[in-house]
């Protein structure tokens, strides 16, 4: 299989992510936009803002949703990144449950390693941790700190890649499960994480990664899961596309209501975990819904535009009657 270039460059993308193909569509142009982690603060809430394109594209063979433009990750990521997912109750809940199904389904064995991609401040690892795994955290941003000084959680402080994979298997080990929710779908550089993610996984390992969902993104008319963190919104055929470029295959999928509507993989290397039905089911639902057509998306516009109507009406109507708009 010929692998195109999975890494790419900052500002305007034309082409397929995972193909290479330039035959793209619109699904929906939301103009120019500020990342939505720049948060004002007194001292720059008078300052002008810096506006990026905002345009989802859908390529139909491979099924991939992406932006048309890449913003910097150092501008989207920052090192004070305020995001944390330990700070809330249910999606610490969640990644609890995340764990102790990894666990269980595979058998894994007391120190086995888990790396989790994005860590954060470490919260799924604690759970691992808590388990008697071993556990390695690679996070960019100052929560790298967070994790150690909270959790106690080891992380080395860089954003991902082939070169930091080596040295983890070279210090530590092959990793038994690779993590990486809700991270998979933020890196412009993909094909830098899957190669790190394929130097890195034991033989016998499983991937898995969690983000936002194409097909509830479209049922949901979820506009808002748009934004420039949001290199791409994978559908499943996608992810299916995806791995067997280095040498890997989805063997598992579930739809979640996470995040108003997320999708779980599982993958490893191919042949080595039976393939799950849920695989086939969701591939089918898929392109019975139509989320790889021109003109499923165009009513995905009309919809969208009919809430923009209804929220600007709604704030025309609180300022009439002397309500404050900020």
């Amino acid at each position: 299989m010929i692998k195109p270039n999975h890494d790419v460059g900052l500002g305007p993308l034309n082409h397929c992510q995972i193909t290479g193909s330039k035959n793209l569509f619109e699904a929906i142009d939301l103009g120019l936009q500020p990342p939505c982690s720049a948060l004002l603060t007194d001292a720059t809430i008078r300052h002008p803002e810096t506006y990026y394109p905002l345009r989802l594209m859908i390529y139909p063979e491979s099924g991939l949703g992406q932006l048309d433009y890449v913003v910097d990750g150092k501008i989207l990521f920052p090192i004070d990144y305020p995001y944390r997912p330990g700070i809330s109750a249910p999606l610490r809940d969640h990644l609890k449950l995340i764990t102790d199904e990894i666990i269980s389904n595979f058998k894994l064995a007391p120190k086995s390693l888990c790396v989790d991609i994005g860590s954060n401040d470490g919260t799924i690892l604690s759970f691992f941790k808590k388990r008697g795994m071993t556990t390695l955290g690679v996070e960019p941003t100052n929560m790298a700190k967070t994790a150690w000084k909270e959790n106690g959680i080891k992380t080395i402080q860089s954003f991902f890649t082939e070169a930091i994979a080596k040295d983890i298997v070279k210090e530590y080990s092959k990793a038994k499960v690779i993590t990486a929710t809700n991270v998979f779908a933020h890196m412009a550089t993909l094909g830098e994480v899957m190669r790190g993610v394929s130097r890195l996984l034991d033989k016998d390992g499983v991937f898995v990664a969690e983000s936002q969902y194409l097909l509830d993104v479209f049922l949901g008319n979820q506009f808002d899961e748009i934004y420039h963190d949001h290199v791409r919104i994978y559908s499943l055929k996608s992810l299916v596309k995806l791995f067997p470029y280095y040498g890997m295959e989805v063997f598992d999928a579930q739809r979640l209501n996470t995040r108003e509507g997320s999708i779980r993989v599982s993958a490893g290397w191919k042949g080595k975990h039976p393939i799950n039905p849920n695989v086939g089911k969701l591939l089918k639902l898929e392109v019975k819904v139509g989320l790889f057509k021109p003109q499923a998306w165009a009513k995905f516009r009309k919809n969208v535009n009919e809430s923009r109507e209804k929220f600007l009406h709604f704030l025309h109507d609180a300022k009439k009657r002397g309500k404050t708009v900020v």
